[in-house]
């Protein structure tokens, strides 16, 4: 009897996302960065995310010039901005709208309260807004076409263990083993058979990736990279 392998809650992965994202970025511009440094910033990374990934870093090491700031710095203020911008395009779902408001304005606002929540200067949250709803319609078809060219992922997963009670060549044998059914975003179907060792040699070393890319998440060098 087949068991479907339940999918973690999408709203506690997204709540830790926007944490991260937003957090992050609100460090960032503490009180210090002025109107015009964020507002470059804003605009470098709209555009960077609507030519991804035909955008030169040229543009991004001319504007760390342009705005005086030192290239750590800057490097790491276009990076959280990028990352916090993508995210709050991929977030929206222009379905859900309050009444009498348009699915922009209702997002702007939803949007309007994270931001606050993860105590954001006011001075930053207008012009992020500004940027994003100007933009969003056309980044979020610059964002759509970059995850279809992303190879398949994991649609849904069911197994069931079997037992194997004898062989050609012994009476009574009663070996279990798990077989895995995974279906892809793309339709295709991958059933794995595995043996109880290999079974939880699977489960440690999942268990052991995750935790190694939330490790490599915090680093300067991926986020860069991103």
């Amino acid at each position: 009897m087949w068991k479907t392998i339940p999918r973690l809650k999408k709203q506690s992965l997204v709540a830790m996302q926007k944490t991260v994202e937003y957090e992050r970025l609100g460090q960032l511009l503490g009180d210090t960065v002025t109107a015009t440094q964020w507002k470059a910033t804003l605009d470098l990374s709209s555009e960077c995310l609507q030519q991804s990934p035909l955008f030169s870093e040229d543009r991004v090491r001319e504007a760390n010039v342009s705005l005086g700031m030192e290239q750590k710095e800057y490097a790491a203020l276009f990076t959280a901005t990028y990352l916090a911008l993508r995210h709050a395009v991929r977030m929206w779902k222009p379905s859900h709208h309050a009444r009498g408001m348009s699915p922009i304005d209702t997002y702007v606002q939803q949007l309007q309260a994270e931001l606050q929540g993860a105590n954001w200067r006011p001075q930053y949250v207008a012009p992020f807004l500004e940027c994003l709803a100007a933009r969003l319609e056309a980044l979020r078809d610059s964002v759509a076409g970059q995850c279809m060219r992303m190879p398949a992922s994991v649609s849904s997963m069911r197994w069931r263990v079997e037992v194997s009670l004898s062989t050609s060549s012994m009476n009574r044998v009663l070996r279990p083993a798990v077989i895995l059914e995974v279906t892809l975003t793309d339709g295709n179907i991958r059933t794995l058979e595995l043996d109880m060792a290999t079974f939880h040699q699977l489960r440690y070393n999942t268990a052991k990736i995750l935790k190694d890319m939330l490790t490599l998440e915090q680093t300067d060098t991926l986020q860069r990279a991103l």
